[in-house]
């Protein structure tokens, strides 16, 4: 099958990592993924071929003043896309 006939635009919210390196969300999780979870998933949904746009949704700058959180997460997306 085609890209074309099955198209996947998926959406990440954030607050499905776990709580313990992702805080800057407003809904924590225990036992949630790991940032390596997350770019092992994204290297599935890319392989797939079907994949054809993501959304990342629901971090809470507030929760992250220095921006650490973020650049490891966005390391993360990174790696899952490499």
């Amino acid at each position: 099958m085609s890209i074309d006939r099955n198209p996947l635009q998926f959406v990440f919210f954030q607050d499905v990592l776990d709580k313990v390196i992702m805080p800057a969300v407003d809904y924590h999780l225990d036992g949630g993924l790991c940032f390596s979870d997350l770019s092992e998933l994204l290297k599935i949904i890319l392989g797939s071929g079907h994949a054809v746009g993501m959304d990342i949704t629901i971090l809470n700058p507030d929760l992250d003043v220095d921006g650490s959180i973020t650049r490891r997460f966005v390391s993360s997306v990174v790696s899952g896309l490499s």
